[in-house]
């Protein structure tokens, strides 16, 4: 992918629409509500594909202090404002959706 800035708008709403961005935070918040084993496996990825993007200053840095120190009326401020990935259970339901598109659904 060629920037000019090594930051790509369009893919990361992408990946803010995606939920991506939530990924560790609860889903009262906006976030998706998973652990840090799978915050981990998602910057794995994130680094072997060299996303351009702050992925790790937003969600690993900046998020995991707001998620560790921060007041309840503070999360909702900050997180639930910044965080507009679907819960969990909405991706559950959207999984049992067929997607146009995905190889999993071809017969």
């Amino acid at each position: 992918m060629d920037t000019d800035n090594a930051y790509d708008a369009a893919l990361w709403s992408k990946l803010t629409d995606q939920g991506y961005t939530g990924i560790i935070f609860p889903e009262e918040y906006g976030g998706v509500g998973l652990g840090k084993v799978e915050r981990m496996l998602l910057m794995e990825e994130a680094g072997r594909a060299l996303l351009p993007g702050p992925l790790f200053s937003t969600v690993v840095l900046a998020g995991s202090v707001l998620e560790a120190v921060s007041t309840a009326a503070n999360k909702k401020q900050y997180l639930a404002a910044h965080l507009p990935g679907r819960s969990a259970r909405d991706r559950r339901h959207s999984r049992s959706q067929p997607r146009v598109g995905n190889p999993r659904d071809v017969q």
